[in-house]
C-alpha cells in the first residue's frame, strides 16, 4: 500500500522553489548594477564620473523614500486581497497609494529643483545632473508604487523582474551610449529614460491587477510603515556619514570601501522580503504561521551571514585587491569585522518585514532610540574606527534583541493589529 507523500512541515519546498526563482531574476540585476558601474567608471574619466556620481547620489537619496512607499502600498495591497470588502472600488482612478506616490514623488522633485544651484555647488557638479536627477524621482516613486501593488498581491517575480529589467536595460542603453561616444549627460538620460520605461511597464501589470490598496492617504499605519523603513535605512547608513566626519580621510574612505563590500548580507533580507511581506500580512492572525516564517529567514540570514565573515576572515586581501586595488590596507582589517558588526543589523531586517507587516509602533521607537544612541555613540568613540565598528555591533545585537521581545509580545496577542 502506498503512502501519500506528506507536505513538508515547513513548507520548504514550496518555499524555497519560489524564493529561489526571485533570488535568480535578482542576481541578473546585480549582476547588471554591476556592470553598470565598472562600464560607467572605466570609460569615463574621474571629472565625468564624478558628474555621474553625484546624480545618482541624488537618485539614491530619493530612494529610500520610494523604497519605504512600496512597502506601504505592500502592506495595504495585501490586506486589500486577502479582505476584498475592504478594497477600494476599481472604478476609482486615485486611491490612497496614488495621492501618496503623486505628493511624495512631486514634493521630491520639486524640492530637489528648488535647491538646484545649491546642491550642484555642493555636490560640484553641473546644474544639468541636478535637473535630471529631479525628473527621475517623480517616476521613480510611481515605479514603486507599482511594484507595492505586484508585491501585495503575491507577484513577487514580476516585483523581482521589473527590478531587474530595468538594471538590464539601464545597462543597455548604457553600452549604447558609449558605443556612439555621447558622453556623461547622455548617460544620465539613459538612467533617467529607463526609469521612465519600467514605471511605464510596470503601471500597466499593476493596473491590470484591479487592486487598490485599502486605507486613505497618509494614514497613521501608512506614516508608520514610511518610518520604519526611513529610520531603519538611517540606522545602516548614517555610519559611513560619521566615520567620514570624525576620522582622517585614509581611514574613511577605507572604511566606506569596507562597508559597501560587507552591506552585500543585506541583499538577502531585502529578497525576502519581496516574497515574505504579504505572507505574513495574510497569516498576521496565525501566529504558528508567523513564527515558522520569522525562524527560517532570520536562520538563512545568520547562516549566510557567518559564511560572509568567515570567508572575509581568510580572504579579505585577495578580495580587496581585486575589487578596489592598492592603497586599501585598512580595508584588509575592517573588512571581517565589521561584516560581523553588521549580521545582527541583517537580522533585524529580517524580522523587520513581519513587524512592517502588522506596523508596529514599538519597534519605530527601538529605531528612533537606536539612531540617537548610534550618533552619541559615534562621537565618543571616534577617531577610534574599530570603536565605532564595535559600536555598531553592541547597536545592532540590542536592536535585535529588542525586535525579538517585540516579535514573540505580538504573538502571545490573540489578534495581532500593532504592537
Amino acid at each position: 500500500m502506498s503512502k501519500t507523500p506528506r507536505p513538508s512541515r515547513w513548507g520548504i519546498r514550496r518555499h524555497g522553489k519560489a524564493f529561489l526563482s526571485v533570488g535568480l531574476i535578482s542576481a541578473i540585476g546585480i549582476l547588471a548594477s554591476v556592470g553598470f558601474q565598472v562600464l560607467t567608471s572605466r570609460s569615463l574619466g574621474p571629472e565625468a564620473f564624478g558628474l555621474l556620481a553625484a546624480f545618482m547620489a541624488i537618485v539614491g537619496i530619493a530612494s529610500t523614500g520610494s523604497s519605504a512607499l512600496q512597502n506601504s502600498v505592500a502592506v495595504g495591497a495585501a490586506r486589500a486581497a486577502h479582505s476584498p470588502e475592504k478594497a477600494i472600488s476599481g472604478s476609482k482612478k486615485w486611491d490612497a497609494s496614488l495621492i501618496e506616490a503623486v505628493c511624495l514623488g512631486g514634493a521630491g522633485t520639486i524640492i530637489v529643483l528648488l535647491f538646484a544651484q545649491p546642491l550642484a555647488t555642493l555636490l560640484n557638479t553641473g546644474l544639468e545632473a541636478v535637473v535630471l536627477a529631479a525628473a527621475t524621482i517623480f517616476p521613480a516613486f510611481l515605479f514603486s508604487r507599482s511594484l507595492g501593488i505586484l508585491q501585495g498581491s503575491g507577484r513577487s517575480r514580476s516585483v523581482a523582474g521589473w527590478t531587474s529589467g530595468g538594471q538590464a536595460f539601464r545597462l543597455i542603453l548604457i553600452v549604447i551610449v558609449i558605443g556612439l561616444s555621447l558622453g556623461a549627460i547622455s548617460m544620465l538620460f539613459a538612467v533617467f529614460l529607463s526609469t521612465l520605461a519600467i514605471t511605464i511597464g510596470s503601471g500597466i501589470q499593476s493596473a491590470r491587477t484591479h487592486l487598490k490598496p485599502e486605507g486613505v492617504a497618509f494614514s497613521r499605519d501608512t506614516i508608520i510603515v514610511l518610518l520604519l523603513v526611513i529610520a531603519f535605512s538611517w540606522l545602516t547608513n548614517i555610519e559611513v556619514v560619521l566615520v567620514r566626519g570624525g576620522t582622517s580621510e585614509l581611514e574613511s574612505g577605507s572604511f566606506a570601501a569596507a562597508a559597501v563590500l560587507t552591506k552585500t548580507i543585506f541583499i538577502v533580507p531585502g529578497m525576502m522580503s519581496v516574497y515574505l511581506l504579504p505572507r505574513f500580512v495574510s497569516s498576521q492572525h496565525d501566529n504558528k504561521t508567523s513564527n515558522r516564517g520569522v525562524l527560517v529567514s532570520v536562520g538563512l540570514i545568520f547562516t549566510g551571514g557567518v559564511g560572509a565573515f568567515l570567508g572575509l576572515l581568510l580572504l579579505a586581501g585577495p578580495i580587496t585587491l581585486v575589487l578596489f586595488g592598492k592603497g586599501y590596507g585598512l580595508t584588509v582589517e575592517y573588512l571581517p569585522w565589521l561584516a560581523l558588526a553588521y549580521l545582527p543589523w541583517a537580522m533585524s531586517q529580517g524580522l523587520l518585514i513581519r513587524l512592517t507587516a502588522i506596523t508596529s509602533r514599538s519597534a519605530l521607537v527601538v529605531f528612533i532610540i537606536a539612531a540617537v544612541i548610534e550618533w552619541v555613540g559615534a562621537q565618543m568613540v571616534l577617531p577610534d574606527v574599530f570603536g565605532m565598528i564595535w559600536l555598531l555591533g553592541i547597536l545592532g545585537s540590542s536592536v535585535l534583541a529588542c525586535l525579538v521581545i517585540i516579535h514573540f509580545a505580538s504573538l502571545n496577542k490573540k489578534k495581532v493589529t500593532e504592537v
